[in-house]
């Protein structure tokens, strides 16, 4: 049976998924984004790195 891995360095693994996703986001907003600005998420950056911090998140905390 494994133990459960430390508060900090799970603390971490947050960390570094929401780095990791918001460097994605704003990539995504930069070379994808929406040249209309009628999309929600993509035609801001603030919006699109934060979406993508939040999915860096979730997805670091479903790993492991």
């Amino acid at each position: 049976m494994a133990c459960p891995p430390k508060p900090r360095k799970r603390f971490m693994r947050y960390v570094i998924g929401a780095l990791i996703g918001g460097i994605a986001g704003f990539a995504y907003y930069k070379f994808i984004g929406c040249a209309t600005g009628t999309c929600p998420i993509t035609s801001n950056p603030w919006s699109s790195t934060i979406y993508g911090m939040l999915m860096g998140t979730m997805i670091s905390s479903s790993i492991g």
